[in-house]
């Protein structure tokens, strides 16, 4: 879970951190947070492309304040599936507020119990909701956006999750994520991977091209036909993808072993 907390108050955001940290131990979920202490320094790290699970936002700070910040969010970064709490000692502001989507107003002094009560909220909410991929790695439950998942590839006994950002790896199987269950969005093209169509942006007989990681990879003859039913069936597929059937090897590595049916990346 990555956590930005926001509030020019220092003493209060070394506390969150020390109340995050306890949260990290006590559930075993890992943490990944950052101290801002203004909105300003916090809108220039979102322009990066930086991405938060959750946002503490203090609504009175007195450069950009909360409420100006979280319009940055929501308009300006149209970014509508990060969490925004705000936390404040003044509760004037509701309807202010109100229209930048905030899943809870909190009032200081905050609680570490209170804080645990609204992580665990939000991480039942977002397991329901197939928001987030959680797998487990040594004593600690990770977890990613599915919106930030790449593919799925199984590395012997071990599955490496690919995002624009990095690779991450934990044990288990393919076969035990479809049995699992997982968004609509994911398609098997092969028993070795698990694509989420929102990245494929080409398409050939057998083989797709990944955009972000500028890579084809193979759809064994097993999967092909419910490849393209499910392709067919994306909104808006025939305008995102290309399908092309004349150049079998444009732009591909011909490093193809047909035992295993995949090219080797």
């Amino acid at each position: 879970m990555r956590i930005a907390v926001c509030d020019d108050d220092r003493r209060f955001c070394y506390r969150m951190k020390e109340i995050l940290e306890q949260y990290e131990e006590r559930n075993g979920t890992r943490v990944e947070m950052e101290l801002f202490f203004d909105g300003n320094e916090l809108c220039r790290r979102l322009k990066t492309g930086e991405r938060y699970h959750l946002i503490f936002l203090d609504v009175l700070m007195r450069q950009l304040n909360g409420v100006k910040t979280g319009k940055f969010i929501r308009k300006v970064m149209e970014d509508h599936d990060t969490r925004i709490i705000y936390v404040s000692c003044d509760e004037n502001h509701a309807m202010e507020l109100f229209q930048n989507q905030p899943t809870n107003f909190l009032k200081k002094p905050v609680r570490a119990q209170v804080i645990f009560q609204n992580l665990d909220a939000i991480q039942k909410r977002d397991r329901k909701n197939q928001k987030q991929f959680f797998y487990k790695q040594g004593k600690l439950i990770h977890e990613i956006p599915y919106s930030e998942i790449i593919y799925y590839q199984s590395m012997g006994r071990k599955i490496q999750i690919h995002t624009p950002k990095q690779i991450y790896e934990y044990n288990g199987k393919l076969s035990q994520l479809l049995r699992e269950g997982i968004p609509s969005n994911f398609i098997c093209i092969h028993k070795s991977y698990i694509v989420n169509r929102d990245y494929i942006s080409g398409k050939m007989y057998d083989k797709v091209y990944l955009k972000d990681e500028e890579v084809w990879i193979s759809i064994s003859q097993k999967y092909r036909k419910s490849v393209r039913e499910q392709l067919k069936e994306h909104k808006g597929e025939e305008s995102t993808i290309h399908w092309d059937r004349r150049k079998k090897n444009a732009g591909f590595s011909t490093n193809y072993d047909r035992k295993a049916d995949e090219f080797c990346i």
